[in-house]
C-alpha cells in the first residue's frame, strides 16, 4: 500500500486523532508548568521524524528519550516527561483498541501506525498553535486590563493632586 492509500484507509480515524491532539494540549496546559508542551520547533521535528520512522515504537522511543534528556534551553522549549506521558496516553487511546490496523502483515501495520502518528503530530502542532494564541490573548488582555487600571489610578491621583492645589 502506498502512503496515499494508507492515508485514505486512516480517514475514519482522523476525527479521533484531532480530538486526541486537542485534548492532549488542553490537559497539559491545565496541569500547569510541569506539563507544558515544548516549543513549536519540537512539534515540527516530530512531524519530520514521522516521515522517516519505520514503526510507532521508534516515535515513542524518541519522545521518551527527548523527555529524559536534561534541557539546556529555556523552560518550555524541550519535551518533558509529564507532557510526553499525556501524548502517549492520548494516541494509545486511539490506536490501542485497533491492533488489527493495517491487517495481518506486520510491515503494513507499522506503516499504518506511523501514518497515524504523522497525522497526530500534525494535529498536535496545529492545536499547540491555537492554544498558544489563546494564552497570548488572555495574557495581553490581562496586561491591557492592568495597564488601564494603572492609567485610571494615575488619572485619579492626578485629580486628587489638582483638588489639593
Amino acid at each position: 500500500m502506498t502512503r496515499i492509500e494508507i492515508s485514505r484507509h486512516l480517514r475514519p480515524l482522523r476525527r479521533e486523532l484531532v480530538l486526541a491532539a486537542e485534548k492532549a494540549l488542553t490537559t497539559a496546559y491545565a496541569k500547569g508548568e510541569q506539563a507544558f508542551p515544548p516549543s513549536k520547533t519540537q512539534f515540527s521535528r516530530l512531524v519530520n521524524l514521522c516521515n522517516e520512522a519505520s514503526c510507532a515504537e521508534e516515535l515513542e522511543n524518541y519522545l521518551r528519550y527527548q523527555a529524559g534528556r536534561k534541557s539546556t534551553g529555556r523552560k518550555g522549549e524541550a519535551w518533558n516527561v509529564p507532557f510526553v506521558e499525556i501524548l502517549l496516553a492520548e494516541i494509545h487511546g486511539v490506536l490501542g483498541p485497533r491492533p488489527e490496523l493495517g491487517g495481518p502483515d506486520l510491515a503494513q501495520r507499522d506503516l499504518h501506525r506511523v501514518e497515524a502518528w504523522r497525522l497526530y503530530a500534525t494535529y498536535l502542532a496545529r492545536a499547540f498553535t491555537y492554544e498558544n494564541a489563546k494564552r497570548d490573548v488572555a495574557s495581553s488582555g490581562s496586561k491591557t486590563h492592568q495597564n488601564n487600571q494603572g492609567r485610571d489610578q494615575g488619572h485619579h491621583d492626578h485629580r486628587k493632586h489638582r483638588n489639593h492645589s
